[in-house]
């Protein structure tokens, strides 16, 4: 992706199981800190028991409760920070966001997942909040030649100017456009 000129990055599903410090080294062996790679995602899932290692996941979450997982996901997002030097994202559906941050994620940038026909784009990009989406990822059966026929697509809240500050990862940018 880099020889081609392909904007790329990585993200992480967070566990429930594991401390931000853990995570975090876990991180580190997989990922340099390089200043071309796009700001880290950490993704935000409420565990379910459908889920793979769903009721193992369930289980941490239930015994850590929602404020001490709120906790450890924005001490795992300050020390993606400190190591990569880039404002990550939190990633995940308007449901996910809304229980698993707070206004205190505010100064981090929103990936929001939002798929299907349900309601209006409006109701599905809706997230609550005074933080707006920074990237918004949709679909899952988008033609792509040369990947087939599920792919996603990914929409940036911003200009092209914004989308130069995005990938430096220097703030929130889509916060900051809305003030």
């Amino acid at each position: 992706a880099a020889a081609l000129g392909v904007d790329r990055g990585a993200y992480l599903k967070f566990n429930f199981c594991l401390t931000a410090e853990q995570q975090l080294e876990q991180l580190r062996r997989l990922v340099k800190p390089a200043p071309d790679l796009l700001p880290i995602g950490i993704e935000l899932v409420t565990p379910t028991v459908d889920q793979p290692k769903g009721s193992v996941q369930l289980g941490c979450y239930q015994r850590m409760g929602t404020t001490a997982a709120q906790d450890e996901i924005l001490k795992l997002a300050a020390a993606i920070r400190a190591t990569w030097g880039k404002t990550p994202m939190l990633v995940g559906n308007r449901y996910n966001l809304s229980i698993l941050t707070d206004a205190r994620s505010d100064t981090y940038m929103l990936q929001l997942n939002a798929y299907g026909d349900q309601g209006t784009i409006s109701d599905r990009l809706n997230l609550g909040g005074r933080n707006p989406w920074t990237m918004w990822q949709y679909s899952g059966s988008l033609n792509v030649p040369g990947i087939g026929s599920k792919a996603t697509g990914e929409v940036f809240f911003g200009t092209l100017a914004q989308y130069d500050e995005f990938r430096r990862g220097e703030r929130n940018v889509a916060l900051s456009a809305v003030q």
